[in-house]
């Protein structure tokens, strides 16, 4: 029979630890003390946390362990791409229900150290307790090197363009296709996948983390910020902070999405521009800067114009009533 019983504090901290061997120059003390330490540098500190509720941000058949460690840490690390930033370390608290198995805890762990790397942010430091459900709360921190100053929503400047990075809506179809199911025949929470993902599910599962665009933005976008609420929503916070009137083209956002895709939406009897105008949880980056600056990544979506903080969306020149952004 499996072992249900939650691992001691013990044998998750030497879990832990075993897998944070690789050293980081920057990092002076990791896990195992009473906190982190990094070597002292220059430049601006960016930090910032985020978190993933069951029942509030996923359900626990969606997901393995690995893809839970993943979307935990692309939610907190996509705000550092938003400020353009390099990313330093980050610290984890984890709540664990009581049936968590060992194997459950060796797939999150592995799976969150191995992609850390890969963005040069390593695990320095957490918590563990345990609840009735899985939560996992990261704090990431993050550096912008002088002279580079880090990317504001509040620099849109009357004349830029706006541009995307990244791709809108599809995490939202896939969290559809998802919610559709009302009761999955095998929980993929307990069950390594065995067959390869669909196409739909692919943006929410592992929405894809625009660190190093973000990075690129810098010296190019006057603001910039990352979409996790939905375009609507976090188009508007971006006129709000810069006081400008934000237009957005429909027909350049449709533009963004593939016919595959857009079959796919046609099974929710609902438009490409819906799912995009809504849905969150994408982590693309949005930002404004001048035409003659646009990066060969980003694509323009809009317009920035004198006005009060407002957003606009024009079809065929005329402008959309707007819906409301995503809620988790």
């Amino acid at each position: 029979m499996a072992n249900h019983r939650l691992p001691s504090e013990t044998d998750l901290l030497q879990m832990v630890r075993s897998l944070s061997q690789k050293k980081h120059a920057h990092v002076l003390l990791g896990i195992g003390d009473d906190a982190a330490i990094f070597k002292e540098s220059p430049g601006r500190q960016i930090y910032s946390i985020d978190s993933a509720v069951e029942g509030v941000h996923f359900k626990r058949p969606w997901l393995t362990p690995a893809e839970l460690a993943y979307r935990s840490f692309a939610a907190a690390v996509s705000d550092l791409s938003a400020m353009g930033a390099q990313a330093r370390g980050f610290l984890c608290h984890i709540s664990l229900p009581e049936n968590t198995t060992r194997v459950q805890m060796q797939r999150f762990f592995s799976e969150q150290q191995r992609f850390s790397q890969d963005f040069a942010c390593p695990l320095i430091g957490g918590n563990i307790s345990r609840a009735s459900e899985w939560s996992i709360v990261t704090n990431v921190i993050g550096q912008v090197l002088p002279p580079k100053l880090p990317l504001l929503r509040s620099g849109a400047q009357v004349g830029n363009e706006v541009w995307l990075v990244g791709d809108l809506g599809k995490s939202r179809l896939g969290l559809s296709t998802l919610l559709k199911q009302a009761s999955p025949v095998k929980p993929r929470f307990h069950n390594q996948r065995a067959k390869e993902v669909p196409l739909v599910l692919q943006p929410f599962l592992k929405p894809p983390i625009y660190l190093t665009e973000g990075q690129r933005l810098v010296g190019c976008a006057s603001a910039c910020l990352d979409i996790s609420d939905g375009l609507c929503r976090d188009a508007s916070r971006l006129a709000s902070a810069s006081q400008v009137r934000v237009r957005l083209s429909a027909a350049a956002l449709m533009n963004t999405w593939a016919p595959e895709w857009n079959k796919l939406a046609k099974r929710f009897a609902q438009s490409p521009l819906d799912f995009i105008l809504t849905g969150g949880e994408d982590y693309a980056l949005l930002a404004t800067g001048p035409a003659a600056k646009r990066p060969a990544f980003a694509r323009p979506i809009g317009e920035i114009l004198e006005g009060p903080g407002l957003l606009e969306v024009e079809l065929d020149g005329s402008l959309l009533a707007l819906p409301e952004g995503h809620c988790h």
